[in-house]
């Protein structure tokens, strides 16, 4: 098992993904006949499995663009609360 991508490392990752499944979507468009370029019927597989791929890491490329760091804020002493006397007590 590898170690886990920081913000940036994935974001490039992403962005290859999604370069490579371009790059694969070229080689696969309708041709004269109707059929994919690769001999298969419309809709192709692999244009599909492309398509899939895309909308995934574009929508994570979303969420970790849209993630922000958060500054940290020091917390400050509370103080005790007041000494409130019971029920009980104060009626006796």
């Amino acid at each position: 098992m590898g170690k886990a991508l920081d913000a940036e490392q994935f974001a490039a990752y992403a962005r290859r993904q999604i370069h490579a499944a371009l790059d694969i979507l070229d080689r696969h468009h309708t041709d004269v006949l109707g059929l994919c370029a690769c001999g298969r019927p419309q809709p192709c597989s692999v244009v599909a499995t492309c398509h899939h791929a895309i909308a995934h890491y574009q929508a994570k490329l979303a969420v970790v663009g849209a993630t922000q760091p958060l500054r940290l804020v020091a917390r400050r002493p509370v103080a005790a609360p007041a000494a409130v006397p019971r029920l009980g007590s104060a009626w006796t």
